[in-house]
């Protein structure tokens, strides 16, 4: 018999592949539960691959599949308590536009939901047993204009439907004012609450 051999085995439509991926948010919830309903400290943003750095003959491999980041809330009973788990859900605030840098140490409100649509660059690593992806230690993701993702492959056609309120200038952070989302949320105010005064600019990352 004659066959046509897939490139893999993988049946699912999850993203599998640790790399650098161009995504955008499908689904956003701020109550995630774990497979026995017990309630997940954490925000999990639900996101599809429109490019990557996973590539074969010039495209991406890893296309259309999905993940789910947990962005853990701040947890004041660590050490350092919760300053590192802010600091991550802030980037991603920024990266989607829901924040931006004249935010950072004020407290603010905005609608968590408007960011399903918006388009980020985010890492993804393997956990310690292979069997899952998430972000690293440093909390890699990015604004799809932010100059340390310059070369990283990402969908034109995707890029384009971005509104130009949305968009980076000369690398400077978009303003929430002007085209991104109203602050006015369910979203944790711890997050944009803390000392954020020693955080780098997104392009120093």
């Amino acid at each position: 018999m004659k066959f046509a051999a897939p490139t893999d085995t993988n049946t699912g439509s999850f993203l599998r592949e640790p790399g650098i991926y161009h995504f955008v948010v499908i689904n956003v919830n701020e109550q995630p539960t774990n497979k026995d309903g017990s309630l997940l400290d954490a925000i999990d943003i639900n996101c599809e691959v429109l490019d990557g750095t996973v590539q074969s003959d010039g495209a991406c491999t890893e296309v259309g599949k999905t993940t789910d980041l947990k962005l853990w809330n701040p947890d004041l009973s660590r050490d350092d308590r919760g300053e590192r788990a802010a600091k991550i859900q802030m980037k991603f605030f920024e990266a989607v536009g829901l924040l931006d840098a004249n935010d950072r140490g004020r407290e603010v409100e905005f609608e968590l939901s408007d960011a399903v649509g918006r388009q980020f660059i985010a890492t993804l690593e393997q956990t310690k047993d292979s069997k899952y992806l998430q972000l690293p230690y440093s909390g890699d993701i990015y604004h799809v204009d932010d100059s340390a993702v310059k070369q990283i492959p990402k969908d034109k056609a995707a890029l384009g439907l971005i509104p130009a309120s949305q968009r980076k200038i000369s690398g400077k952070p978009v303003s929430s004012g002007n085209g991104a989302a109203k602050k006015k949320s369910k979203a944790k105010k711890e997050t944009a609450v803390a000392d954020t005064a020693d955080v780098p600019s997104m392009d120093d990352i």
